[in-house]
């Protein structure tokens, strides 16, 4: 782990809080109890044998039973960290894994720029800290070629490797402790981290509840037509950001989603996660586009 990915794990550290992921989750509780012998559900004999409750006994025929079908998810805690995971055709991919601290079931998976020369840290700390903040636990990946994952660079974005870097990952939050499922993650992809974003919503057998696309381009589409697949993208939510300079793309493809598609143009502003500095906004209205999910 270099200082770049210490420094970005210390800022959520400092804001999310860092209890050690070691300490024991709280035991679970049933519904609760009135103290002494009249909560156990049976009544004592002189002899000090139970008879059956009669609400609750074998002969009653309305044994009480835990309903799960509206459990809500468990509370994603514990430290920040860097974690490591295989894709299905063997390569290893580093990623800071940051939980929420919330029971909200929510991922977002973060996929940066052009590998090599870029890697997770071009994602802010404080864009981390606001998606934590919102209840989204995050998975900032290193994509194959980059930083500390293994692979090469070129198959991130050319070829059908590139959508195995985002299945590993969503795979690997839904075998975490927070098991978090396929069809409550949001994917980020800035530059042709758009195109293994796209390529994973075609290829996964769950699409993610959204994207968000920070200056999609052409490149977005090296394996994947949007037109072919608008029975799919078409009702799926999609954040499209971008400067005035990139806009031709975002704007061919505006009428595919109709509303479930957001597109925002921001004058002057940079390509990719640069937007972020460029534009103030960019945060704000991606975790807009979210809430309104």
């Amino acid at each position: 782990m270099n200082a770049s990915h210490l420094c970005l794990l210390l800022v959520a550290c400092s804001t999310l809080g860092c209890e050690s992921s070691s300490n024991p989750a709280p035991a679970a509780t049933g519904a609760s109890a009135s103290s002494g012998a009249g909560s156990s559900g049976a009544a004592e004999t002189s002899s000090g044998e139970q008879t059956p409750d009669p609400q609750t006994g074998p002969d009653s025929g309305s044994e009480p039973k835990l309903d799960l079908s509206e459990a809500p998810p468990p509370v994603c805690a514990g430290d920040p960290q860097v974690v490591t995971f295989a894709t299905t055709d063997g390569v290893t991919l580093e990623a800071d894994f940051v939980p929420s601290g919330q029971a909200t079931g929510k991922a977002a998976v973060l996929l940066h720029m052009i590998p090599p020369s870029n890697d997770r840290t071009n994602y802010p700390g404080a864009f981390i800290e606001a998606l934590a903040g919102a209840g989204y636990t995050v998975l900032n990946v290193d994509r194959r070629g980059a930083g500390g994952s293994g692979g090469d660079a070129t198959a991130a974005y050319e070829g059908p490797a590139g959508k195995e870097d985002a299945l590993a990952a969503v795979a690997w939050l839904a075998q975490s402790e927070c098991t978090l499922e396929a069809s409550e993650v949001v994917l980020v992809g800035a530059s042709n981290g758009t195109t293994t974003a796209l390529d994973y919503t075609i290829a996964s057998k769950t699409p993610p509840r959204a994207l968000v696309f920070l200056s999609p381009g052409a490149y977005t589409e090296n394996q994947n037509a949007v037109s072919e697949h608008t029975d799919l993208l078409s009702g799926l939510p999609v954040f499209l950001g971008y400067p005035d300079s990139e806009r031709r793309w975002p704007e061919s493809v505006r009428g595919v989603g109709g509303a479930t598609w957001v597109l925002r143009q921001y004058d002057g502003g940079s390509h990719g996660s640069r937007l972020f500095t460029s534009s103030k906004s960019v945060t704000d209205d991606i975790l807009g586009f979210l809430a309104g999910l």
